[in-house]
């Protein structure tokens, strides 16, 4: 990727982080937090130093966004739940390359760590027409 890509993608992670926490920071101690989306981030499934924000169960090796992702979580108490649960990886998989030869898990659905017990469940369910969807599953 070229330097000034890269740059300008650091550029784009960075203020949408910020974004994300000041968020974050204005509920803070008030609500639990559901944060659903693209993050762009693969966090694999080694969790020997982060077994408070994932499980073991992670899709692949972690990259560059999935560390700053997993210290995000970390630093806001927040736990990725597709890690979590035993899947097939067609159920963990939310992007795949054109070529249908590469797949990660880059879409997550994280939650307040004192919510977690209230997931039973987190997987990716393909849908007609070339599209994915999550689906998380939760005690009332």
């Amino acid at each position: 990727m070229p330097l000034q890509t890269r740059q300008a993608q650091q550029t784009r992670t960075s203020s949408t982080n910020s974004y994300v926490q000041s968020v974050i920071d204005k509920s803070a101690g008030r609500d639990g937090i559901l944060l659903i989306g693209d993050m762009n981030a693969k966090v694999g499934s080694d969790n020997t130093v982060t077994e408070f924000t994932m499980g073991k169960d992670g899709l692949g090796e972690i990259n560059e966004n999935g560390e700053m992702f997993l210290n995000f979580c970390g630093q806001n108490d927040l736990v990725i739940g597709g890690t979590f649960f035993k899947h097939k990886n067609k159920h963990k998989t939310t992007w795949k390359s054109p070529d249908l030869s590469t797949e990660n898990q880059i879409d997550h659905i994280t939650v307040s760590r004192r919510w977690r017990a209230q997931f039973l469940d987190v997987k990716v369910q393909r849908v007609p027409m070339i599209a994915m969807t999550m689906s998380f599953y939760y005690r009332r």
